[in-house]
C-alpha cells in the first residue's frame, strides 16, 4: 500500500506492587523493588484487602501488570480480578537465570542503564563529579526508618536480584554511603541529593496526553510507623509530586530538612497565579494539628481515593522521548498490516540485556475502516494483543497509542490494523452488551465507501439533492433540468434557485468560485449515485420503459411485449433520463443510509482529527448489561482532550431524514444503552440527528434522556449527555454556523460536551 508515518516511544513498564495491607515488611520489599527497575518511583503500592483504594490505584496509574509482593494467596486471588494485566512472560518472575551456573537476570529494564548514562556524561574522566549524589544508610531500628526508604531509597539483597545495585550506584556516581546517625537531625541538603531513588526517574519525560491540575509540592503530615501513612506518601510521589514526610514525634530531627525544603519551595517560580507556596498532604480531615513549623501560606490536601478522578489527581506517563518513523503497509486476507523498525534506544541493547523488557508505544493513523491506535480501553488489552500483534499477553491499551511489551533488543515490530466495527463490538461486549453490525449500518457503510469516504458524503448536505433522491423511486426517471431544478430549490414563481447557502460548500476541486446546482448533479453522477439511459415507448403496446446508456443501440426490444423497433425516430426529442444507481437504486430508502452519512461527516468535520472510530448501524442487545434489544443508527468513538476526566467520547446516535420522526421507544432503549456504560472510560453521549427540524414532541421526549446530575433545594441539575442536531446544524461547514445567527454560541464546536 505504501509508507506510514508512525509516532514511536519506549517507556518502563509499570508495575503495580500487590502487597497485603498492615505489613510493614512488605512494603519495605516493594520500595525496594522499586529502586531496582527505570521508573520505578512512578510505580504504586497496591494495599489489596483495601479494596476501594486498590482498584482504584490500579484504574488511575494505568499499570501494566501486577506483581504479588507478599506472596500470599490472598494477593494471587486479588490480581486474578483483573485479567487483562497479566503478567507478559510465562510466569511473574522479576529477575531470571538464563543456563545453569548463570548470574540472575532482571526480566525489566534496571536502573543499570541511567547508572551507566550518568557515569559517561557527568563522572567519568572528570577530576569532580558534576553531580552530587548520595547513598544514605540508617539504623535498621531507627524510626524513621521506613520515610527514610521511601525517600531516598535502598536495594534489596544481591542473592535476590543476582547484582548488588548498592555497589553499582556508589561506583557509578562516585559516592560512598552516609550513615544517618538515629539521634542525629537530618541534613538539611538531603532532598537536593541524587538518591537512588532519583535515580530511577533520569531522561524520562511525561507524556503528552498527561495532565494534572494537582502539583501541589510540600509536606506529608503523618506517623512514620504507619502503614497508611507511608503507603500514601509513597503513592503520591509516584504521582510526581516532590514531597517530604514530616512525623511531628520527630520534629527536632527533621527540622533542618524542613525549613530548607520550605525555603525552597516559597522561592520557586510559580506556575500560575493560584499555585500555593506548600501543601500539606494528610491521610485524615483532623485540623486539630499544628502546622507551624512550615509557615505561613498552607493549603492542606485530604489523601482519599476521590482525588484519583481524572481532573485532579492524575499519575503520569513516563517515557523516553517521542521519534517518527516510517512504515511499510501491506494488505492480505486478513487486514491490512505495518512494519516498520524501531528508532534508536535510550537504553543499552545488547546480548546482556536480552532478558529485559520495555513498552513501545506506537501512534498510527487509520487505514481505510480500520486503526493502528485502538481507544484507551484497558478491558481490551487481550483483544488487542491476539489481534494486533497476536500476542495475547503483550499488548497495554494507551491514552493515544498501543504499547507492545518487547524485550529490549528487538529491532523490529509489526502491528495489525483493527477494523472499526470489530473494536467498537469488543467495546460494547466488555461492558455487558452484545454488538454486531447491522443490516442498515452495513448499506450505510456501503454508501459512505462509494461516495469516497466521509467527506465525499459532503453532496448530502443539500437539502435539494436528498430531496430529488427521496422524490423518485428506483424505478422513476427524470431529465436533467427536474435534477437541477429541484437541487436549487428553485423559486416556482421566478425559476431562479435558491442556493445561496451552498454556494461555498467543497465537494471537489472546481475551477470557479460559488458552487451550482448542476455541479452538485454532475458530482452524483461521477459517484454513480444516479445513471443515465434513455426514456422510449413501445409503438406497439404505447408502454414506456427505460434503458441504460450502456444498452442503448439503433434497435430496442420492448421488455413488456418483446417486439423489437427501431429506436432512431425517437431520439429526435428524447433528453436523456435518469435514474437512482447503486446503493442509491435499492427501494428501502438505503435503510437510512442518507441521514447517517450527513451527521457522520459533520462530527468527522468538527472532531478534527481526534476520530478513532465509527459504526454506521449496530445492532445491541443484553448481555450482563440490562438493556432492550435496540439498534443504534451510528456509534461514534472519539479521543478526549488531555484535561478531560475521562479519555474517550462516545456517541449513540438516532438519525432521521426530514419526515422521520424520533419516538420515545427510541428515546428509551438509548437511554438504557448510555446507563449501562456508566463505568466504561467513555463519555457517553446520546445524539439525535434529523434531516429537518424537530417539534416539540420529539424534543420533550429527548430531554427525558438527560441524566441526573444533582438534585438541590428542589431544583434537578442535569448532566450534558444529550446532543440534537436539525438540519441548521448538519448543513453548514461548522455546526453553529446558523445558531450563531440567532443565539449567543461559538459557530465551532471541538468535543462534544
Amino acid at each position: 500500500m505504501g509508507p506510514v508515518s508512525l509516532r514511536v516511544s519506549y517507556r518502563p513498564l509499570r508495575i503495580g506492587w500487590c502487597i497485603e495491607a498492615d505489613n510493614l515488611d512488605h512494603f519495605t520489599k516493594a520500595v525496594e523493588l522499586s529502586h531496582v527497575f527505570w521508573g520505578g518511583r512512578y510505580n504504586p503500592i497496591i494495599p489489596c484487602s483495601q479494596r476501594e483504594l486498590a482498584h482504584t490505584l490500579i484504574k488511575a496509574f494505568n499499570v501494566d501488570a501486577l506483581y504479588n509482593v507478599s506472596g500470599t494467596a490472598a494477593v494471587n486471588g486479588f490480581i486474578s480480578e483483573f485479567p487483562y494485566l497479566q503478567w507478559p512472560d510465562f510466569h511473574p518472575q522479576l529477575f531470571v537465570e538464563r543456563g545453569a551456573g548463570a548470574e540472575r537476570q532482571p526480566t525489566l529494564l534496571d536502573v543499570a542503564h541511567p547508572a551507566q548514562h550518568l557515569y559517561e556524561s557527568h563522572v567519568d574522566r572528570r577530576e569532580k563529579p558534576a553531580i552530587d549524589a548520595a547513598f544514605y544508610s540508617w539504623d535498621p531500628a531507627d524510626p524513621l526508618r521506613f520515610a527514610l526508604l521511601a525517600t531516598c531509597g535502598a536495594y534489596p539483597q544481591k542473592a535476590e536480584t543476582g547484582r548488588d545495585y548498592s555497589l553499582l550506584f556508589q561506583k557509578a556516581l562516585a559516592t560512598t554511603a552516609t550513615a544517618l546517625a538515629q539521634a542525629e537531625p537530618l541534613p538539611a541538603d538531603l532532598f537536593r541529593k541524587l538518591t537512588p531513588n532519583y535515580l530511577t526517574t533520569v531522561e524520562l519525560e511525561t507524556s503528552l496526553f498527561h495532565h494534572s491540575t494537582r502539583e501541589d509540592p510540600g509536606f506529608y503530615y503523618g506517623d512514620s510507623q504507619s502503614f497508611s501513612d507511608l503507603v500514601n506518601f509513597w503513592n503520591l510521589r509516584a504521582c510526581d509530586i516532590d514531597l517530604v514526610f514530616f512525623d511531628p514525634a520527630h520534629a527536632d530531627r527533621l527540622r533542618p530538612l524542613i525549613d530548607a525544603y520550605s525555603m525552597a519551595l516559597r522561592s520557586r517560580p510559580k506556575r500560575h497565579e493560584w499555585s500555593h507556596a506548600i501543601t500539606i498532604w494528610q491521610r485524615d480531615r483532623d485540623v486539630s494539628h499544628d502546622f507551624g513549623i512550615f509557615g505561613s501560606g498552607l493549603v492542606v490536601s485530604i489523601f482519599d481515593p476521590i482525588i484519583f478522578n481524572g481532573l485532579n489527581l492524575n499519575p503520569p506517563v513516563k517515557r523516553f522521548v517521542n521519534k517518527a518513523v516510517l512504515g511499510a503497509s501491506q494488505v492480505d486476507s486478513i487486514g491490512a498490516s505495518v512494519t516498520f523498525q524501531l528508532p534508536e534506544k535510550p537504553f543499552d541493547s545488547d546480548i546482556e540485556v536480552y532478558s529485559q523488557h520495555m513498552v513501545v508505544s506506537v501512534t498510527g493513523p487509520t487505514i481505510g475502516e480500520a486503526m493502528l491506535t485502538p481507544p484507551f480501553i484497558p478491558q481490551l488489552n487481550e483483544y488487542y494483543g491476539r489481534n494486533a500483534y497476536f500476542i495475547y499477553n503483550q499488548a497495554r491499551a494507551e491514552r493515544g497509542s498501543l504499547g507492545i511489551i518487547q524485550k529490549a533488543t528487538s529491532e523490529q515490530l509489526t502491528l495489525r490494523a483493527l477494523p472499526f466495527a470489530q473494536v467498537l463490538a469488543k467495546m460494547f461486549g466488555a461492558f455487558g452488551i452484545t454488538a454486531k453490525p447491522s443490516p442498515a449500518g452495513l448499506v450505510s457503510a456501503r454508501l459512505i465507501d462509494q461516495m469516497g469516504g466521509l467527506q465525499g458524503c459532503r453532496v448530502f448536505k443539500i437539502a435539494g439533492v436528498r430531496s430529488l433522491i427521496k422524490k423518485y423511486s428506483p424505478a422513476a426517471s427524470f431529465e436533467r433540468t427536474e435534477a437541477t431544478t429541484i437541487i436549487g430549490n428553485n423559486d416556482p414563481a421566478t425559476h431562479i434557485p435558491r442556493f445561496d447557502r451552498y454556494k461555498s460548500l467543497y465537494i471537489e476541486p472546481r475551477d470557479k468560485r460559488d458552487l451550482k446546482p448542476e455541479d452538485a448533479f454532475l458530482y452524483l453522477l461521477k459517484k454513480g449515485v444516479f445513471r443515465a439511459g434513455l426514456k422510449l415507448a413501445c409503438p406497439t403496446c404505447q408502454l414506456d420503459f427505460w434503458i441504460t446508456l450502456d444498452d442503448a443501440k439503433s434497435t430496442g426490444q420492448c421488455p413488456y411485449c418483446g417486439i423489437e423497433f427501431n429506436v432512431l425516430p425517437q431520439l429526435r426529442d428524447r433528453n436523456w433520463a435518469y435514474r437512482r444507481s447503486g446503493l442509491l437504486g435499492r427501494d428501502d430508502n438505503q435503510r437510512g443510509g442518507i441521514p447517517v452519512a450527513v451527521t457522520l461527516q459533520q462530527l468527522d468535520t468538527m472532531l478534527g482529527g481526534r476520530l478513532l472510530a465509527y459504526a454506521p448501524g449496530m445492532e445491541l442487545k443484553p448481555g450482563p448489561a440490562t438493556i432492550e434489544p435496540c439498534e443504534a443508527d451510528l456509534v461514534v468513538l472519539a479521543s478526549s482532550f488531555p484535561h478531560s476526566g475521562k479519555p474517550l467520547e462516545l456517541v449513540i446516535a438516532e438519525c432521521k431524514d426530514a419526515g422521520g420522526e424520533i419516538t420515545e421507544e427510541d428515546v428509551r432503549k438509548l437511554t438504557k444503552v448510555a446507563e449501562a456504560l456508566r463505568e466504561s472510560p467513555c463519555d457517553v453521549y446520546l445524539l439525535f440527528a434529523k434531516c429537518g427540524q424537530f417539534t416539540d414532541a420529539e424534543i420533550e421526549r429527548c430531554k427525558n434522556a438527560r441524566r441526573t446530575l444533582f438534585e438541590h433545594e428542589g431544583e434537578i441539575h442535569y448532566l450534558n449527555n444529550i446532543i440534537l442536531l436539525s438540519a441548521r446544524e448538519l448543513e453548514p461547514y461548522h455546526l453553529y454556523e446558523e445558531a450563531e445567527k440567532e443565539f449567543e454560541i461559538r459557530a465551532h464546536a471541538h468535543t462534544f460536551e
